[in-house]
């Protein structure tokens, strides 16, 4: 299929996406950002005990293990509660797309999901580990040898955002692979590359539409938000009660991002659930 009637076929069923989304999102809308919302405080929860956990830890440990010993303990228990809540995390996340997918509701937690994401977790952190080791000793080498280390460290942070960008590409699909189909983590990067692969100018095109869309929807509430929020923190330098408008604000600011945030994962489901649907062969109707 060439360019033009891959674009032209994008745009169709990013029409048919959209349609369907609303017929969804008028009355589940609120159901899918209730996942997003658990998701999201767990992995917050998380983030905050594990730092608290860890800054606990150095202060009390420098004493007996000094800095080293007791920063490299801090880290390890950092990231315990982190990791912990971050596979109940994504947990919710793919309990949201498999209820938009199949249109029926899941348990947050439920036990594949978290099986998935236990597997999902460990491999982010790997590659998260990986990538501060490769910048690691990119600084190191800057520092050790100025002006080749320099040159490596600029040639290694061009080569990591390139490997982002296509890794972006190659990914777009595989939190719906580990949803839906249960994958684990390669298998789901993999099954991820080869629907690009099939329907890579549909993708381009639904995910220039679905960015674009985003962001006007956003724009005007988020303005308005923004100079209220300008105008309570200049007001609370005079009143200090003016504080509570502006939390207000900064709450509005985070339901308008977690609706915009729950109708784009509505869609990108949704699409992903029409191309793939698109290319599975027909069978015939016995006579």
């Amino acid at each position: 299929m060439g360019i033009g009637k891959s674009l032209k076929k994008g745009m169709h069923l990013t029409g048919e996406c959209v349609e369907e989304g609303i017929d969804f999102g008028e009355k589940n809308i609120i159901d899918v950002a209730k996942y997003i919302v658990v998701g999201g405080l767990i992995g917050c929860a998380g983030a905050i005990a594990g730092i608290l956990l860890g800054i606990a830890a150095f202060f009390l440990l420098q004493g007996y293990l000094g800095e080293l010993g007791a920063g490299a303990v801090a880290i390890v228990l950092a990231l315990i509660p982190i990791f912990i809540c971050s596979i109940y995390s994504f947990a919710a996340q793919f309990g949201a797309i498999e209820f938009i997918y199949t249109k029926k509701r899941v348990p947050y937690f439920r036990g594949e999901n978290v099986s998935v994401a236990v597997k999902w977790t460990v491999f982010m952190l790997a590659v998260s580990l990986l990538l501060i080791v490769v910048v690691g000793v990119a600084i190191s080498g800057a520092i050790v040898y100025p002006l080749a280390g320099i040159l490596v460290f600029m040639l290694a942070f061009l080569v990591i955002f390139i490997v982002a960008i296509v890794a972006g590409i190659v990914t777009y699909y595989v939190m719906q692979e580990l949803a839906i189909n249960k994958r684990g983590p390669w298998e789901a990067i993999v099954a991820s590359y080869r629907v690009i692969k099939s329907n890579f100018w549909e993708t381009i095109i639904f995910a220039i539409i679905l960015a674009v869309a985003s962001y006007v929807v956003e724009l005007v509430p988020n303005t308005i938000l923004y100079m209220l929020m300008q105008i309570g923190i200049m007001a609370a330098f005079v009143n200090p009660l003016m504080l509570g408008p502006v939390f207000i604000v900064v709450v509005l600011y985070m339901l308008i991002a977690i609706l915009v945030g729950s109708g784009a994962l509505i869609l990108k489901v949704g699409f992903y659930r029409k191309i793939t649907a698109s290319k599975k062969p027909k069978t015939k109707k016995a006579s």
